[in-house]
């Protein structure tokens, strides 16, 4: 599914007559955002699988982060 969803991307972005550069920008930016999201996912499994009582600010000011940098993203694609 993500190589499709590349592909889809790559073909929209070429029939909007954007450059190779700007797509391969967009591409390494949303792959940038899927590891961010992955690493997040992760670090937030580790956390419940231990149970600490680990103050619950930072993980969900690095979701807002995440949500920020997913809408910058997808503004450049508009």
């Amino acid at each position: 599914p993500r190589s499709h969803t590349d592909r889809t991307l790559r073909w929209f972005l070429s029939r909007d007559k954007r450059t190779e550069i700007e797509s391969a920008k967009y591409l390494q930016a949303l792959n940038r955002y899927r590891q961010q999201k992955q690493q997040y996912e992760q670090q937030l499994l580790q956390q419940q699988q231990y149970e600490q009582p680990i103050i619950q600010q930072q993980p969900y000011e690095q979701q807002l982060l995440l949500q920020q940098q997913q809408r910058q993203y997808e503004q450049q694609l508009l």
